[in-house]
């Protein structure tokens, strides 16, 4: 038996004692760190790779943020760091875009994959002695015959159906056979890992730097077919003039209005001046690294002539950095006036993302840089704002800043929306609704409705503890749960209340 299969076997039944009928919890902390060790366990060159070991610790780190929170999203960042990992053990030279396809297409390939290996290679490599999992599976089929003529026999024979309804076969169940099946299909495409053949060669064919275009070879694109070098520099310094320009003008309005003049023009609102201008904004900015990877993809960038275009998209790169940091004090001066939402916090993450894809941009141009470096390094950086937004509890966060601007300020929050954040805010709600019953506020911002959300969310948590086990603990839940005692009448009430 393969060392895969058995890592295979013992990782399906780890897998289907810490899930089933469980939610997320500390079940996934403990399967992140036993499958990075089973990797290691296969390949202990994996430690010597640093590209293996930042993926190992964003699974690791990922599955904590589910034992701390245990909300959707670090479930799903978990998932997307376990597939990673998996691609990564695979093939730790690959770049992570490509690692994500691979693993993607393992997965799919997965069941077809199985049944080659039992029904083509299982012949091939079949001694006739031990056990394998080709046997292993080949025995389900034999099995499912079996039992479907041991219920034929039932109704065929009443006596036989007598005896046998003696038998107490109540551990045997349908769900948590198939539970622990998906279970092995899930983990044979996490060790059993393909490779999508023309991506995966072309990202080992083509390194970070940009190798040297000759003339000659220039001349044999197909862009060489259509355009000239000279007109290629041409065109391309007359639209960087125009759109340096351009760009010069939005940024010195912006300029003007908010630091000089310190407010808007009258028929035009705070909303307004945020929402419709961000959206625009990061396509602008994509379009900005597109025309880049245009201009700068190959003879432009060893010829000295290019220089002045160079230095032209040096300044535009800055400059469309610069419209981004105006638009993050956009946001931050609406977030100061109305309070913290998932949106205005995505904002964030979006700016800067942009900023790494224009960075990077910038130095694939004064580096020399492949378009592979923009894609790989983009990549990376996208994969490390995942795991940091995992790690924060951003619930408890908005809940947090929006109250205190409410005590601060003496507005009233948007208790909507405060009613739709999850259980991982209750404990912060549940400590500012004592601070107001304490009476060590001036004002109260609880109303019923979202003291009814808030027992509701500690029912939802007793029922949960109710009725799993050990494997979904979690952090945030326990916290919750410490003080429902003391929260849990007063909270009823107001929920008969608001029925009312």
């Amino acid at each position: 038996m393969k060392t895969n299969d058995y890592l295979i076997a013992i990782a399906t039944l780890i897998y289907s004692y810490l899930f089933y009928e469980q939610s997320g919890g500390i079940n996934f902390f403990i399967f992140s760190v036993l499958l990075t060790a089973f990797c290691v366990f296969k390949d202990r060159g994996l430690l010597k790779q640093r590209a293996w070991i930042a993926a190992a610790a964003g699974n690791i780190l990922t599955g904590f943020a589910v034992f701390y929170y245990g909300t959707g999203f670090t479930i799903a960042a978990n998932i997307i760091s376990l597939l990673l990992l998996a691609a990564v053990s695979f093939n730790p030279a690959a770049s992570l875009f490509v690692s994500a396809v691979n693993s993607l297409y393992s997965y799919l390939m997965t069941i077809p994959a199985m049944i080659v290996q039992v029904l083509v290679k299982g012949k091939e490599e079949d001694t006739g002695k031990g056990i394998n999992l080709k046997k292993i599976l080949l025995l389900i089929l034999p099995l499912l015959v079996c039992f479907i003529f041991f219920l034929l026999y039932r109704e065929a024979n009443p006596l036989f159906e007598e005896v046998t309804d003696k038998i107490n076969l109540d551990f045997i169940s349908a769900d948590f056979i198939l539970f622990t099946f998906f279970g092995l299909i899930l983990l044979y495409g996490f060790f059993y890992q393909r490779a999508a053949k023309g991506l995966s060669e072309a990202d080992s064919q083509n390194s970070n730097q940009l190798e040297f275009i000759s003339e000659e070879k220039h001349q044999q694109s197909f862009f060489a077919s259509m355009v000239s070098i000279g007109s290629e520099i041409f065109t391309g310094m007359a639209l960087l003039i125009l759109l340096n320009v351009l760009l010069l003008s939005v940024n010195g309005i912006d300029l003007y209005y908010l630091c000089f003049k310190q407010q808007l023009p009258g028929h035009l609102t705070l909303s307004q001046y945020l929402h419709d201008g961000t959206n625009a904004l990061i396509v602008s900015i994509v379009f900005a690294i597109g025309i880049l990877l245009v201009f700068f993809r190959g003879r432009l960038n060893f010829i000295a002539e290019s220089r002045p275009l160079r230095w032209l998209a040096y300044v535009w790169v800055v400059q469309n950095i610069f419209m981004i940091l105006s638009t993050a004090n956009r946001n931050w001066f609406y977030i100061s006036n109305f309070g913290l939402t998932h949106k205005r916090l995505g904002v964030y993450v979006f700016l800067l993302l942009c900023i790494t894809g224009l960075v990077t941009s910038l130095l694939k141009v004064a580096q020399v840089k492949s378009n592979w470096f923009l894609f790989r390094k983009n990549s990376w950086a996208c994969y490390a704002a995942l795991i940091f937004v995992s790690l924060v509890n951003w619930d408890a966060t908005i809940a947090a800043y929006n109250l205190d601007l409410a005590y601060t300020k003496n507005v009233k929050p948007d208790t909507y929306y405060l009613c739709q954040l999850s259980y991982t805010a209750l404990p912060v709600l549940q400590h500012y609704y004592e601070m107001e019953q304490s009476g060590n506020t001036d004002t109260t911002f609880f109303d019923a409705n979202l003291i009814a959300v808030m027992a509701f969310n500690s029912r939802e948590l007793l029922h949960e503890a109710d009725y799993t086990g050990w494997q979904s603990g979690c952090i945030i839940k326990k916290q919750a749960l410490s003080r429902t005692p003391h929260f849990k009448k007063t909270a009823l009430n107001a929920k008969s209340l608001s029925n009312n």
